[in-house]
Parts: structure tokens; C-alpha cells; sequence
């Protein structure tokens, strides 16, 4: 538990000094949002209609992004050998790399939640549902993820091989955080939807720590 522990703290300190932290994809999200109002129109039960699913998929499009660095660096520097030498399993790896780049690029985002809401002409008592959603469903954004950016790691165009195979993994977390959003702008219960959404949030996560195991242990042969 120690060295995994050890290991987690490594992988949050990376992402905010090396990786940038959650600034950039901060900035990304705030800026997606904006410009799908901008493309929807002002027309308020246009933009009320559209505006969950807009801002679910902006927080989707954040994760994607710089998904083909999070093995390929341990990979090209040896580390990911070093590493699965040690006493944590490969799979402890893959967690800790997937709960550090969630914690530390995609959870932050879920301040931003009364920003987003104005932007897309939500109302404001649905911002806490909306970081509740984004705080649930980054884990499982980033473990989607997981195994195809462990397979495209070392190769060439692997970022386009991670944009054709992600976004399908993606679909169920997306449907139930923005469902769990338009509850909550329409004043219904919301409470079903983020349930469904944790439930495959922590299924993603299980199944990519899994495959993004599997995929390293073949670039360990």
C-alpha cells in the first residue's frame, strides 16, 4: 500500500508541475462551453435542451486530451520497467496514473460548475448537481481511456488510434451525467441519474485498469 501510495503521490505531483495541472483543460472546458452557446443560439429552450449535453461533452473532450502521455512518458524513459520490477502490480500503475490525472486535471473542473452553468444558460441551482456529475464521472472519463492510450503508447499516430477507439467507451458516462444535469435544471430528482453514472464510472474504472494492465504487459515482453 505504501509504494503505491508513493506512487500516486508522484503521478498527481507530475500532472500539476510537468503536465500543467488543470489549467489548460480549465480553460479548454470553459472555452468549449462558450462556443457551443455561441453555435446553439441564443433561443433560451434551444440552448436549455442542448446545454447538459454540451457540457458533458466538453468535460469528455478534456479528458481525451493528452491521453497519449499518460504511459508514453514512463515507457520512452524506462520507468514503466522500473516500475512493474517493484513490489506494485501493473495494475496498480494503471490506477494510480488514471486517479492522478482525474484528480488533478478533471476534478478541479467541477469548480467551474456555476461558470458553465451561466455560459449555457443553466439555472444556477443546478451547478451543484453539475459538479457532483463532473466529480463522478472523471474517473471513469479517464479510464475509458486507459487501455487505448496504453496501446497507442510508442506508436506512431497513436493519438489518432486513441480518438477512433475512446470516444464509443465514453457513451454511457456521457448519457447519465447529462441526464443527471437536465434532472436537476428541470427541478426533478436528479438522484437516480448520478447513481447510474457512479455505477459506470466505477465499472470503467475497473474494467480500464484492466485492459491498460493488459496492454502494458505487452509492451513489458
Amino acid at each position: 500500500m505504501s509504494a503505491w501510495l508513493f506512487l500516486l503521490r508522484r503521478e498527481i505531483a507530475f500532472a500539476w508541475a510537468g503536465g500543467g495541472g488543470a489549467s489548460a483543460p480549465a480553460a479548454f472546458f470553459l472555452a468549449a462551453c462558450a462556443l457551443a452557446a455561441f453555435g446553439v443560439g441564443s433561443a433560451p429552450d434551444l440552448l436549455e435542451a442542448a446545454a447538459p449535453g454540451a457540457l458533458v461533452l466538453a468535460l469528455a473532450f478534456v479528458a481525451i486530451l493528452g491521453l497519449e502521455h499518460l504511459f508514453q512518458g514512463d515507457l520512452e524513459s524506462g520507468a514503466l520497467d522500473v516500475v512493474a520490477l517493484g513490489p506494485a502490480p501493473v495494475e496498480a500503475v494503471a490506477l494510480a496514473k488514471i486517479l492522478a490525472r482525474s484528480a488533478a486535471t478533471l476534478a478541479p473542473i467541477a469548480l467551474l460548475a456555476p461558470a458553465a452553468c451561466a455560459l449555457l444558460s443553466l439555472p444556477m441551482g443546478a451547478s451543484v448537481t453539475t459538479g457532483a456529475a463532473i466529480l463522478l464521472a472523471a474517473p471513469g472519463l479517464v479510464a475509458a481511456g486507459a487501455a487505448p492510450a496504453a496501446l497507442a503508447a510508442g506508436r506512431a499516430r497513436g493519438g489518432l488510434l486513441i480518438a477512433v477507439m475512446t470516444p464509443p467507451l465514453l457513451a454511457p458516462i456521457v448519457i447519465f451525467a447529462a441526464a443527471a444535469i437536465r434532472a436537476a435544471a428541470l427541478g426533478d430528482s436528479a438522484e437516480p441519474a448520478l447513481l447510474l453514472l457512479g455505477a459506470c464510472s466505477l465499472g470503467a474504472l475497473v474494467i480500464g485498469v484492466l485492459g491498460a494492465a493488459a496492454a502494458l504487459r505487452l509492451h513489458l515482453e
